[in-house]
């Protein structure tokens, strides 16, 4: 059923109610700016950043590790294995060097092939320049939202079917989690380069961001709740010769 003709029914559940009132525009706007800071990567920027990444990790300070494997040996140019019927001959044709012993490779005691390697510092400090980005797909962000790892919950007023989303507010308020309902299926799409979406969500936010993310949060909670005020069921309305009759029963039963 279409949001559109729900507006005929005089009768509406307040969670289906809700969906026809989005969130104020001059919040709205401020909103879809601040959220365009976090739109996810593009392919072509997703894989510059790794390269980046790469280079950045191969020139990393190193340290030295020991290896004794096939791959260590081979790994240096001036190493060769020999592969010998017993121990002697592979002594004398390389001594120093990695032979083959049977199917075990077995490494001279007097060499040590010392590789440099990164160390494991550089990789979790590399986890930290991970861009933060907005979180999408139904089944995620409920996931998000049963962690607690949601900040904020955008959805869109216009998803059809409405069951998609409909449960979404009920479990943000369980969790404590903000929830905006904004207008356009097709602008909240263009957040995460879809042609349309039914819902994004925020997790982490940066540093320099905490301020203005706290405010819009206080705004959409203010509004949200304004709107939950007047979201309430109404009784059916009653056509005029219903209200006729019943004026008539009324006014014989107690004269005024």
């Amino acid at each position: 059923m279409q949001l559109a003709n729900m507006g005929m029914f005089p009768k509406l559940n307040p969670e289906i109610k809700q969906f026809t009132r989005p969130l104020d525009k001059s919040i709205a706007k401020k909103l879809y700016k601040f959220a365009s800071q976090y739109c996810p990567e593009t392919r072509a920027q997703k894989k510059s950043r790794l390269k980046l990444l790469d280079k950045s990790f191969t020139q990393s300070p190193q340290r030295e590790g020991t290896f004794i494997n096939n791959e260590a040996l081979i790994s240096r140019p001036d190493i060769s294995l020999k592969t010998c019927g017993n121990e002697r001959q592979g002594h004398e044709e390389g001594e120093g060097e990695g032979f083959e012993h049977g199917n075990e490779v077995v490494q001279d005691p007097s060499f040590s092939s010392t590789l440099s390697i990164p160390s494991s510092s550089d990789k979790h400090s590399s986890d930290k320049d991970k861009p933060y980005f907005l979180k999408f797909g139904i089944n995620h962000i409920e996931d998000l939202i049963k962690t607690s790892k949601a900040t904020l919950i955008m959805l869109a007023y216009d998803t059809d079917p409405v069951d998609l989303v409909l449960h979404i507010p009920a479990l943000c308020r369980k969790h404590h989690i903000p929830v905006a309902i904004v207008d356009g299926k097709l602008r909240l799409g263009t957040l995460i380069h879809k042609r349309q979406t039914a819902a994004v969500a925020f997790t982490n936010i940066r540093d320099q961001d905490i301020d203005l993310f706290q405010e819009l949060v206080s705004k959409i909670k203010e509004d949200y709740e304004k709107n939950r005020t007047t979201q309430t069921s109404t009784a059916n309305p009653l056509n005029l010769f219903t209200t006729a009759r019943l004026n008539q029963l009324y006014s014989s039963i107690l004269p005024i």
